[in-house]
């Protein structure tokens, strides 16, 4: 199509100077003819001015040209670097066989949508930068670091979050400050502060619109209120300390109930008011108190002598507080009896756990030497109703508690040795060295017990054989009752000497606060039951052979038997064990 209308126009211009040639030449040719030399020399001017014209043409449609290019490169160069600044990429190709006013005008409308871009962000980051520039100033922060004329989307985009925080921070502070003020409003009124200043003021007055939300001005704020939280404290801790100074004074003077709570009932806060209050009337009993001085005191002596008997002390410690018989009843006697018996109050707290687990201990020791005494008693065997066995598994619950109950305080007394350098007292006595004392006692009691009861059945044993030596042709022998011999119902009753049951009597704990013998109940029991059988049968062979004196010694034994009476079996035998 292209080389069509080159054609045409080739066949245009050709045609307009064949056509003009001629008329001109006619035109020459009547005026000179065709051999004149002004027709060579028109015909030589016209060609040079053709050719004139045609260069002329040639050299401004070049010159065009050369603009042409000229323009397209500059606007190419320039669509370049909006690239680059915008910091965008592009797949647009230039093609060079194109019109040079279509390049132009393809470059226009690029350069156009690249500079719409451009204003945008820069209009976009002037609108951001304005607004941070505003919050900075007012929570006091660095702004973002500045940025080219020409912002990229990540840096508009870190701008805007920058921008996002700032505004959360803002109103984070404005909260934060929001709290502190109620805070302080409400500690100033509780403490009934007065020493208020400009900055104290500025506090209380201020708005959510008009808070500094400067990070030094928080800071400021926040440390008062953290001094107004300690007057607080210390102002909570002077009415403690104010009213249990009063109520001593109260039980010391014995002041009425009554009045008490009713006074108690006006403190109802913190503040200096309140305080003054309980000094006013700390000021009143102390009045009434030195007008009572010596029931105060001897008042005082009591709760003493009761901290002494809780402690255990001996006569001799507490003679050591030598005010306590002073006769001069003064304000500084006082002092000295309130000071020993805080004194002996902290001591026992300190010491709590190890006076309440001795105190369990002595109760379970004496239970123990009870059940001891107990089982050394003949006729505990008489009694009905399972006594025996109430005892044997009350003994056993003791075995298995007291072990625990002294290992667990030796361990007390040890850490109080290691912690105080010196030994437990109870009683005047070193606790520690008691505990193993009252074990080794109480297993050489048991041993001497043993021996004693031992010799008394071999003197027992022996007179009995020597006063009644029974005949030798006797079918029938009176033996000591066994457990083969009594009934079934009664074999029943006694423990089995291998029974788990019995096995635990303790004598003295080991290390690990385990028995270290096994019991000897049932042993102890079958013994004085074979002892009372044997004895009741020598007695009564030796009143029948004293009674029957023809009998000779070769006469039939007598028989271990009761005569039966209406009552039942079991009662005939209870009575020949007896």
């Amino acid at each position: 199509m292209d080389t069509d209308r080159e054609n045409l126009f080739l066949n245009e211009t050709s045609e307009l100077t064949k056509t003009y040639s001629r008329k001109i030449s006619e035109l020459y040719q009547r005026m000179y003819g065709f051999n004149h030399d002004k027709s060579l020399k028109i015909y030589s001017y016209f060609a040079n001015h053709l050719k004139d014209f045609y260069e002329d043409l040639l050299s401004s449609c070049q010159t065009k040209m050369d603009e042409f290019e000229k323009e397209a490169e500059e606007k190419y160069l320039e669509y370049e670097r909006l690239l680059k600044e915008l910091n965008m990429s592009s797949d647009i190709s230039i093609d060079g066989s194109e019109p040079l006013n279509a390049i132009i005008e393809k470059l226009n409308g690029l350069l156009s949508g690249l500079l719409v871009i451009k204003n945008e962000r820069v209009s976009r980051y002037k609108e951001l930068l304005e607004k941070e520039t505003r919050l900075c100033n007012i929570l006091g922060e660095m702004p973002f670091p500045t940025v080219p004329s020409t912002p990229s989307e990540q840096q508009l985009s870190t701008l805007q979050r920058n921008l996002e925080n700032l505004e959360t921070e803002k109103l984070n502070r404005i909260q934060t400050l929001k709290n502190l003020k109620e805070s302080i409003v409400c500690l100033i009124k509780e403490i009934e502060f007065e020493d208020s200043l400009p900055f104290h003021n500025d506090i209380i007055n201020s708005t959510e619109e008009t808070f500094n939300l400067n990070t030094e001005y928080i800071e400021r704020v926040k440390k008062f209120e953290a001094e107004l939280k300690t007057e607080k404290q210390t102002a909570i801790k002077n009415i403690e300390y104010l009213k249990e100074k009063l109520n001593k004074l109260w039980y010391r003077i014995k002041m009425d109930d009554n009045y008490r709570s009713t006074f108690l009932m006006k403190i109802n806060g913190v503040g200096k008011s309140y305080q003054n209050l309980l000094k006013s009337e700390l000021e009143r009993c102390e009045v009434i108190k030195r007008a009572n001085i010596e029931p105060v005191i001897k008042s005082v002596r009591l709760e003493i002598q009761e901290m002494w008997d809780k402690l255990t002390y001996t006569q001799e410690q507490r003679m050591s507080f030598i005010a306590y018989i002073s006769d001069s009843f003064s304000d500084e006697l006082l002092t000295l009896h309130e000071l020993e018996l805080q004194k002996l109050q902290a001591y026992y707290e300190e010491n709590r756990h190890i006076y309440e687990l001795a105190e369990k201990r002595e109760s379970l020791w004496k239970r123990m030497l009870h059940l001891d005494n107990v089982a050394n008693d003949k006729n505990r065997f008489k009694n009905r109703g399972g006594q025996l066995l109430k005892e044997e598994k009350e003994r056993k619950i003791l075995e298995n508690s007291l072990p625990k109950t002294d290992s667990q305080l030796r361990q007390y007394l040890l850490q109080y040795e290691m912690d105080s350098g010196k030994t437990f007292l109870w009683h005047g006595e070193d606790l520690l060295r008691k505990i193993t004392d009252d074990w080794e006692n109480r297993q050489a009691g048991k041993e001497s017990k043993k021996l004693t009861k031992k010799k008394e059945n071999n003197v027992a044993s022996s007179g009995a054989n020597h006063e009644n030596v029974p005949p030798s042709g006797s079918k029938r022998k009176c033996e000591a009752t066994s457990t083969e011999n009594i009934p079934h119902w009664l074999a029943k009753r006694i423990p089995n000497p291998n029974s788990a049951r019995l096995m635990n009597d303790h004598l003295v704990p080991n290390d690990a606060g385990n028995a270290a013998e096994p019991p000897n109940s049932y042993h102890l029991f079958k013994e004085e039951l074979n002892e009372n059988n044997i004895a009741s049968c020598n007695k009564r062979n030796a009143f029948k052979e004293l009674n029957t004196p023809g009998k000779s010694a070769h006469s039939s034994p007598v028989k271990c038997r009761t005569p039966r009476t209406p009552g039942s079996r079991r009662g005939n035998v209870r009575r020949c064990l007896q």
